[in-house]
């Protein structure tokens, strides 16, 4: 009997263990469903929050400095805006309630103009809440690579052409004249000549010329006006032959006269007596 009650005592002991093991023991998932300690719960999920908060207030860090850009395209219907970022373009909403300055005054969103130079602020959604900037109209265009056809020194005007379009400029009193990087007057710039220019309203503000074009003034010894026309220039006492572009009119030149030629690669593209 004793021993029938030693091995029930023996069996209740192991019974007991193995409930105490399974009441201690999660089984897997539980942990997702809300299982963990109230205690564990809090310090992991405050850790979560901690991660978070960091990344939010690096979001705000990288939201609060904005970025320059340049527009590219608007969509007026649907109040967005597409700039270049590197080698990809943005698509982005700009916020009914965006605040809007164009040339430091207050703007809407249909002031904007494609080319304006601006300051985007967005949100951590992506969309501008704020846009600050030049507008086109205020701002000075640079014209490369353009040929003077005609000039006006007294007036200071200048006739350009560019991409097949001939335009008519003012050139500022102060503007900045520079040939071949060195700083020269206006009167030193000269037709024929290729330049790259600052615009703004229609006014030059700096001209710099590169001249591949070589002017000569002489007196004229003779011509020839064959086949392979050629010129001979007296120049300081020396005689200078020329050859001459074959729709250049030497006609008009008397010989003995004074006269101005440009040259390019060796070759007269102009003349005319002085």
């Amino acid at each position: 009997m004793k021993r029938k009650l030693a091995s029930m005592l023996v069996l209740l002991m192991v019974l007991s263990f193995s409930l105490s093991a399974a009441a201690a023991f999660v089984p897997p998932g539980l942990a997702k469903k809300g299982g963990l300690p109230p205690g564990i719960q809090k310090r992991f999920l405050d850790g979560i929050i901690v991660e978070e908060d960091k990344d939010q207030e690096e979001d705000q860090e990288i939201i609060s400095k904005g970025y320059s850009a340049t527009i590219e395209r608007i969509d007026v219907n649907n109040r967005r805006i597409m700039i270049e970022e590197g080698t990809a373009y943005l698509y982005l909403l700009v916020d009914k309630d965006a605040k809007i300055e164009l040339d430091e005054k207050t703007s809407k969103f249909e002031d904007l103009r494609v080319k304006d130079e601006v300051y985007l602020k967005l949100n951590k959604e992506n969309t501008v809440i704020e846009i600050t900037g030049k507008s086109i109209g205020e701002r000075e265009s640079i014209i490369r690579e353009a040929v003077v056809k005609t000039i006006d020194y007294r007036r200071r005007e200048i006739t350009l052409q560019h991409n097949n379009r001939e335009a008519l400029y003012e050139v500022h009193q102060d503007a900045v004249i520079e040939i071949n990087g060195i700083k020269k007057e206006w009167r030193d710039i000269e037709v024929g000549m290729k330049v790259d220019v600052k615009v703004k309203e229609g006014v030059i503000s700096e001209i710099k010329a590169v001249n591949k074009i070589t002017r000569y003034e002489g007196r004229l010894i003779s011509k020839y006006t064959g086949t392979n026309p050629t010129i001979t220039l007296r120049i300081n006492n020396e005689d200078r032959e020329f050859n001459v572009k074959r729709d250049v009119d030497l006609s008009k030149l008397g010989v003995g006269s004074i006269v101005v030629i440009q040259v390019e690669n060796n070759v007269v593209i102009r003349a005319a007596e002085k």
